[in-house]
């Protein structure tokens, strides 16, 4: 069981997205060579152009991986600011998170979703750990979760 939640965790962890819109692709594309060169402050100006343009278009979960991206960097190189950015970040993942089955139905077809469905596994892996179920009819249902997940979305390259 532990083997399949790592693989799953793997599979839906990654940033590299195929994003289908121009502006997101081209940003991203460059925040990633920039952080991939060990340039964090460069990607951070990527990445807050690439927060402008998901703002714009009212895209929460796409802005959620830019901002989680963002905070990383900025923790890399200027702990002030990433203190600064954190309650930013941290709204737009309750906001998110707080209604996972709800936003995971909204975002189904959205590139991004993999974030949603891996908190959703992680916590019922969670819940199932610390329920400490001796005849294993939690791990059964995360199981089929993820099963069910690998199915939707399978890993891509």
């Amino acid at each position: 069981m532990k083997e399949l939640f790592l693989l799953l965790a793997l599979t839906f962890s990654g940033n590299a997205q195929v994003w289908s819109d121009e502006p997101y692709r081209d940003l991203w594309a460059k925040a990633e060579a920039a952080i991939a060169e060990g340039k964090p402050q460069t990607a951070v100006g990527y990445l807050t152009d690439l927060e402008k343009v998901c703002q714009k278009r009212k895209d929460d979960l796409s802005l959620y991986k830019v901002m989680r991206t963002k905070y990383d960097c900025l923790c890399k190189y200027n702990w002030k600011e990433a203190n600064k950015y954190y309650p930013q970040f941290t709204a737009l993942q309750r906001k998110l998170f707080d209604n996972l089955d709800k936003n995971i139905e909204l975002y189904a077809n959205h590139p991004a979703v993999d974030a949603l469905i891996n908190e959703k596994i992680s916590r019922l892996k969670r819940d199932a750990d610390m329920a400490r179920d001796r005849n294993g009819k939690r791990y059964r249902e995360v199981r089929k979760v993820c099963m069910k997940a690998a199915e939707v979305f399978p890993k891509s390259e």
